[in-house]
């Protein structure tokens, strides 16, 4: 079996779910239309951010074409496909061509392609939507968010979101763990002591939707309180500089919104590192490990309490850093999750 991943890799999950799958036997690849400035690795970079609009279509329909002789599986990305036009109301022009073809489709929902915003104000006492300062979320782009559930609904072999409130709007889809962390080259290290304060990590892609704002309020309110910390948000940085900045943690903050945990969560738990996040309980019935799960459970209202007794506690921050490692390896281990996924290529 030959299989594509395409068109984007936000995250680095498509490859570190492709690398692994080529340890398990596949021929398997990753294309993206956009290269980052994360920087993360692709077999193949289109690099439409660097051409005009008519040669970036050019490539894109070259690919296809080509892409569509070489590959059995295409394992779309990011909810979109490789002739995707929904923002124009015309979304996976390719797919029905490919399962003509006799093609296999998989997608993977990651986010916000599929988040509809009116029904998570609306459904949610708690939601990133609600504070969201994205100008083109509106009712009209959750209408065409909705035409492309339907569609993609109707034509894949199997639907997944890594986030589990998607699901709410996609019932077909099922849930799949990040696959972002090599966790043979993510060792956990403690931070060096040496007296200094507790620092604590963010990193915030989009602080509206992160909860930034209540993690840079809280920490605030602990310097007022007197506890020994400092906050380092890390934006806009080179995905292997990142690493760097993690093992000097003590403690990582991440979502306070959405009800879920992301990739950056991976990876601090794959360093040992005590994670804080906001999980909503009505999205984890579809987790099938939601009682495993050892994220330190937080809100905006509640982060202050939550920190304070792992910055007093350095003990209580390596117990819970090491029952962090230990579950990226048994749930977040890409070798695991492709081994599940060539289950469901075969099946499809």
């Amino acid at each position: 079996m030959k299989v594509l991943h395409c068109p984007s890799d936000t995250g680095s999950n498509a490859w570190f779910l492709s690398q692994a799958e080529r340890q398990l036997g596949l021929d398997s690849r990753v294309a993206v239309f956009h290269s980052q400035w994360f920087n993360y690795p692709a077999d193949i970079k289109l690099h439409f951010e660097k051409v005009s609009r008519l040669r970036k279509e050019w490539r894109r329909w070259k690919f296809f074409f080509s892409s569509l002789k070489q590959y059995d599986i295409f394992h779309f990305n990011m909810g979109s496909s490789l002739i995707d036009y929904w923002k124009f109301g015309l979304p996976y022009l390719d797919v029905p061509f490919l399962k003509k073809a006799g093609k296999k489709i998989i997608i993977t929902f990651q986010g916000c392609e599929i988040r509809l915003k009116e029904s998570c104000r609306s459904d949610f006492s708690l939601s990133a939507c609600a504070e969201c300062d994205i100008k083109q979320c509106t009712p009209a782009w959750d209408d065409k968010k909705r035409k492309k559930i339907r569609k993609i609904s109707e034509c894949a072999h199997r639907l997944y979101a890594m986030n589990p409130d998607l699901i709410h709007g996609c019932p077909r889809a099922e849930f799949l763990p990040y696959s972002n962390v090599d966790i043979t080259t993510w060792t956990p290290r403690p931070a060096a002591r040496f007296g200094r304060k507790i620092k604590i990590i963010h990193t915030p892609t989009n602080r509206s939707i992160k909860g930034t704002k209540y993690v840079i309020k809280t920490v605030e309110q602990l310097k007022q309180e007197n506890y020994p910390v400092e906050l380092v948000l890390v934006e806009n940085t080179p995905h292997q500089e990142v690493k760097k900045l993690y093992h000097q943690a003590d403690i990582m903050i991440d979502q306070l919104l959405v009800g879920w945990y992301g990739g950056f969560a991976v990876e601090a738990m794959a360093l040992g590192k005590p994670v804080l996040a906001y999980l909503r309980e009505e999205d984890l019935k579809f987790v099938p490990f939601r009682d495993q799960i050892p994220i330190v459970r937080t809100s905006p209202q509640t982060l202050a309490d939550d920190l304070k007794p792992l910055i007093a506690d350095a003990k209580l921050r390596k117990t819970v850093g090491e029952r962090g490692r230990a579950y990226v390896e048994e749930f977040h281990d890409p070798l695991k999750i492709a081994s599940r996924m060539i289950k469901t290529y075969q099946s499809c």
